[in-house]
């Protein structure tokens, strides 16, 4: 060990006795390994090492429940690990307000399973809720498949207290909705991964849970069928929470007991409708509907019931495809941010340029918001070019491509966000502002912020 991370380790020990210091990380950042990892057990224990970090120079990157390392570009250097999963306690809920404080290392599923107790629902279902982290969420903005009916992060987060680099304690909006004093600053801290500052406590809006819920599996033998079903239901008055679709190869990683026959080597939509139980059958009966115009012969509709699944456990098999998609030999996994209309048009380019190019691809995408998530596997020079060839579709279509895993095996001078937005001047100013050292998860973001 040498004398520098030595020197961090027993200044650590010191600055923040409660903490648990570990001067042999088991935590890297996009593959780069810190000096240092410290879990904070109090709010206190953070400033005080945000603070410290701050007068040495040294650069910090706060961790969760470790689903989302893989994002963006690496940090340029790393010194310590903030690991927030010992802050993670519920500080206030009131159900009849429908308002939840709680730490930033609290996962979704512990906040979930108090909240479930009183019939409610937090609007938020990222991929891993057991693992992924209240403050991780929010700063990644990882909305979930429900975001057409639950609304984006943004919309859910009433307030939070936030660490900045200097150490101090700051507080943005409020537990209602009325008080919003300074509220737009705490939107910045919302997907900014970490760069600004530290979340370490959120208040959120909650849900009534819904009275009844279905989740119709349904297998398409053409994307296009997709896609024209997809544009008569956003046509219709119907209001499905999600309408996700899956390629025939991304399918077929679906960890199902019972898998239905009809289902195999086909496009499959995942399509949610939640609501009063009569509602939620009229839908049902209307998609059903839908299915049979587009062909009654080729496509298959069923429930999640059929094939054995209660709706929450087919959302778990959903869950649990990116996993799977990356543990199979998967270089890299991607993220395009779309318009709805041309979303089709880049899951087309997936395809082929996964033609194209000597690649093993699969993707998932969220027909209702305008997301599509790509796996994809195969000689380096390959997959660089169809990250290529996909980005420049995305970008063409007005969105963009990021990296979301793998980037070391694309090449060390591919940016993992891709062209510059058109307020990234704004977002360098908020950084410079509240950053100036860049101490916060340096090079991570967009443009190296």
């Amino acid at each position: 060990m040498s004398s520098d991370a030595a020197d961090i380790l027993a200044e650590l020990t010191v600055l923040a006795p409660g903490a648990a210091v570990d001067g042999k990380p088991q935590i890297n950042v996009a593959g780069v390994v810190p000096t240092a990892q410290v879990r904070p057990s109090t709010v206190r224990d953070l400033e005080q090492i945000v603070g410290w970090a701050s007068r040495r120079g040294l650069a910090l990157a706060a961790v969760g429940g470790r689903t989302k390392l893989g994002v963006g570009n690496p940090p340029s250097r790393l010194d310590v690990v903030l690991d927030m999963t010992g802050l993670d306690a519920i500080i206030e809920y009131d159900p009849e307000d429908l308002v939840l404080t709680a730490q930033a290392g609290a996962t979704i599923q512990k906040v979930q399973s108090v909240v479930n107790q009183d019939s409610l629902v937090l609007p938020l279902d990222p991929l891993s809720p057991d693992r992924a982290t209240l403050g991780g969420v929010i700063a990644c903005a990882d909305h979930g498949p429900r975001r057409r009916q639950y609304g984006g992060v943004r919309d859910i987060v009433l307030g939070l207290k936030a660490v900045l680099p200097d150490g101090s304690l700051v507080s943005f909006g409020g537990r209602t909705l009325k008080n919003v004093a300074g509220y737009d600053v705490g939107k910045v801290l919302v997907g900014s991964l970490g760069t600004i500052g530290v979340i370490a406590e959120v208040s959120v809006r909650l849900l009534p849970l819904p009275a009844s819920e279905e989740l119709l599996l349904i297998g398409l033998p053409e994307l296009d069928m997709g896609r024209r079903l997809v544009a008569r239901i956003l046509d219709s008055p119907l209001l499905p929470s999600s309408l996700e679709l899956m390629s025939p190869a991304c399918a077929a990683l679906l960890p199902l007991d019972q898998p239905s026959s009809s289902l195999e080597s086909s496009y499959l939509m995942f399509i949610a409708v939640e609501g009063h139980s009569a509602d939620v059958e009229r839908q049902v009966r209307d998609i059903c509907v839908f299915c049979a115009e587009l062909d009654p012969d080729s496509t298959t509709v069923h429930r999640a019931s059929d094939i054995g699944l209660a709706p929450r456990e087919g959302w778990a098999a959903f869950d649990d495809v990116r996993e799977r998609a990356l543990a199979t030999g998967s270089g890299a996994g991607f993220r395009c941010s779309v318009p709805l209309a041309p979303l089709w048009d880049v899951a087309r380019a997936v395809e082929e340029h996964s033609r194209g190019n000597d690649i093993a691809a699969s993707y998932r995408m969220s027909c209702g918001t305008g997301y599509l998530e790509a796996y994809a596997a195969g000689p380096a020079a390959d997959l660089r070019a169809f990250a290529e060839g996909v980005r420049a579709e995305a970008e063409q279509q007005g969105g963009a491509l990021s990296v979301l895993h793998g980037w070391s095996a694309l090449g060390k001078d591919f940016d993992a966000w891709g062209t510059r937005r058109s307020d990234y001047d704004l977002m360098r100013a908020v950084k410079q502002k509240f950053d100036p050292e860049g101490i916060m998860n340096p090079g991570r973001f967009v443009g190296g912020l």
